[in-house]
């Protein structure tokens, strides 16, 4: 009876024991098991001499928060990186910087993103890479790639995410594209003072006039655009775009409605001239 009952319960054990292990190979196979955070960068369209914005994020189904980032992103010599400018998805608590570099045919930016009191969650843009496209730039579908990771083990990895503690996390990476289209002479197809690869890279479409204030911040969308062709950034050393909120009285085309409107004698107050001519110049040459 004893030989019995001890053969029941090895046997119980013996089935508990091939069911953890079945139950634990089945977990160590799902996605959620499999999955990791991937570093993933934006594919875009721009024609010869035009400028686009790669953005830089990270996808992930683990619902994980992580506290930084940092890359390396090679570019094709005909293609030069203006700068990298935060998400509006982040705080001021983030740290980002970036430094253009070209060696060897490349052109390429080294980027940080980081914050030791804050944290992002998975599938947010992160910050956005502005460039800028030759005018001889071939017509072509070119690679965006970060860069692979350094063979002396004493210097950090091109690539790399990190936790909230600033431990390292297990990731892969994602390449883009970019697809340079032949520049074409009639660029404002609608006549609102404003190229038409500007406003589809900001909007998607050619609906917006150049009237409205997009993002609320006392600049008309045609006077971001001014500010942005001119190269201009606002006194916070922001750049203009109709997607993010740029300081009042900077240099530049700034709206005359403003409020509270330009100090008296402003070197930023807005002349509706200026700001008008490029539209008018259009409309007269036709």
């Amino acid at each position: 009876m004893n030989t019995i009952l001890r053969q029941n319960k090895l046997l119980r054990y013996g089935c508990l024991a091939i069911f953890c292990q079945v139950n634990l190979i089945i977990f160590l196979l799902s996605p959620m098991a499999m999955a990791q955070p991937v570093l993933q960068l934006s594919s875009t369209n721009v024609p010869q001499g035009g400028v686009a914005t790669l953005g830089l994020s990270i996808s992930d189904i683990t619902g994980e928060t992580y506290g930084g980032i940092n890359a390396d992103i090679i570019l094709p010599s005909c293609i030069t990186p203006l700068g990298v400018y935060p998400s509006e998805s982040l705080s001021d608590n983030f740290f980002v910087h970036s430094v253009p570099f070209s060696k060897l045919g490349v052109n390429g930016i080294k980027l940080i993103v980081y914050s030791a009191t804050e944290s992002f969650t998975n599938n947010t843009t992160l910050a956005n890479i502005v460039i800028q496209v030759a005018d001889n730039c071939s017509t072509q579908i070119y690679p965006i790639t970060f860069a692979g990771s350094n063979s002396d083990e004493s210097i950090n990895i091109k690539h790399a995410i990190a936790s909230p503690g600033s431990v390292s996390v297990s990731h892969s990476i994602a390449d883009a594209t970019l697809t340079v289209t032949a520049y074409t002479p009639d660029l404002d197809s609608d006549n609102d003072g404003m190229d038409d690869d500007w406003e589809l890279l900001f909007f998607g479409d050619l609906s917006h006039d150049g009237t409205a204030d997009s993002d609320a911040d006392g600049y008309t969308d045609l006077q971001e655009f001014l500010n942005y062709t001119q190269g201009l950034t606002d006194s916070s050393g922001n750049i203009f775009d109709p997607a993010a909120f740029n300081a009042a009285y900077s240099p530049g085309y700034n709206a005359s409605s403003a409020s509270p409107p330009p100090p008296a004698g402003s070197a930023s107050g807005s002349s509706f001239w200026l700001m008008m001519m490029p539209a008018i110049l259009i409309s007269t040459e036709e």
